[in-house]
């Protein structure tokens, strides 16, 4: 209970720690059954020795999920958080998403999760990365998702500093992500200069 609060994303994990804790055990179980089974050198050989690997590998797959796991660098989509990120002098980049939806998760896995696009927008110094969840149908982003005209996902949406006519795309590629994140890094307010006097 103690590691879920500090770590709360590791509950959203426990159903693949379950599947490779039940492929462990199966693999320990067939080592230790067939060792005290048979007693042919080859028999223990070929199945306790799979056995013993797949439980061994299970085990190190599992440490590696945790150890690779940590907080999600998106902001949770609320007004107020849209609101300050738009008074910032960051890029904003807003990704709506579902759980059901397969076509966002293919989105997010072939191109904001993978590179350049994502070293690019995990850059806190310029842009600011907000999850918009429509899994609920109550979900305040559904009304946030209207007011841009949209009515489907996945959509992207990728704010200047301005935070002004952003970019809109229902599918989009790594080249389009970058090109429309370069496009809104030149969109910071310039600063206005003094008049010199004469």
């Amino acid at each position: 209970k103690a590691l879920l609060i500090e770590r709360p994303y590791i509950g959203q994990q426990l159903h693949i720690y379950a599947a490779i804790l039940f492929v462990a055990l199966a693999g320990a179980w067939l080592a230790i059954k067939t060792i005290s089974i048979t007693k042919k050198t080859v028999n223990r050989f070929v199945f306790a020795g799979a056995g013993a690997l797949t439980a061994i590998l299970s085990t190190g797959l599992a440490a590696s999920i945790f150890s690779a796991s940590g907080p999600s660098p998106w902001k949770k989509y609320t007004p107020e958080t849209l609101s300050a990120s738009l008074d910032s002098d960051k890029v904003v980049i807003v990704d709506f998403t579902a759980d059901w939806c397969i076509n966002c998760k293919v989105l997010e896995e072939t191109v904001l999760n993978a590179e350049p696009v994502r070293s690019r927008i995990r850059n806190e110094e310029e842009v600011i990365m907000i999850k918009a969840d429509l899994t609920s149908t109550s979900a305040p982003g559904w009304e946030y998702l209207a007011d841009l005209g949209r009515t489907g996902i996945p959509t992207l949406v990728i704010y200047g500093p301005g935070g002004e006519d952003p970019w809109i795309a229902n599918a989009y590629t790594s080249d389009q992500v970058i090109a429309a994140l370069d496009e809104a890094a030149l969109e910071a307010p310039e600063t206005p200069t003094e008049l010199s006097s004469h």
